[in-house]
């Protein structure tokens, strides 16, 4: 074993655990959200959201999916959304559901607010003179070229 690179790891794995600790439940919320939103093409929300690594559990309350194609109503909400391994089993390759539960389920429930997603900007045309330029300069080459008429078999020349 290389003694030299404990310190290291041991530095890095530190890091991974106090961010866990500290960011792990909000970093998990932020990507369900996000990923969720961008399967469904509408607001998916989370009202509280509780990971644990020791006990591998995941705790989801209230979250709301909205309809894609009405924006005010719910496709999806649930109050509560629990799941958990047992951790022993892991260690023998093997996975063993604990909890898996689902409550206070509903469908086509209305919203408080708009479950629309927000309009992405598209960016703006950066103007370059050098390349409208030499885009001025190839059209007009292109226009000097011979061209094909594809309604008749023979070419004719401009």
């Amino acid at each position: 074993m290389r003694w030299k690179a404990v310190i290291p790891i041991s530095v890095i794995l530190a890091g991974i655990f106090v961010f866990f600790v500290f960011f792990g439940n909000k970093a998990a919320k932020g990507m369900i959200e996000g990923i969720g939103s961008g399967i469904v093409g509408a607001k998916v929300e989370v009202g509280k959201l509780r990971l644990s690594l020791f006990s591998l559990s995941l705790e989801l309350r209230e979250l709301q999916v909205a309809s894609p194609s009405d924006a005010w109503k719910n496709m999806f909400q649930a109050g509560r959304i629990a799941f958990s391994l047992n951790p022993r089993a892991l260690l023998s390759k093997k996975f063993v559901i604990r909890e898996m539960s689902v409550a206070d389920m509903a469908s086509g429930t209305p919203r408080k607010t708009s479950g629309k997603l927000p309009e992405k900007p598209k960016p703006a045309k950066k103007k370059n003179a050098l390349l409208d330029y030499g885009e001025k300069l190839l059209s007009d080459e292109f226009a000097k070229l011979p061209v094909s008429d594809l309604d008749s078999s023979r070419p004719v020349l401009t």
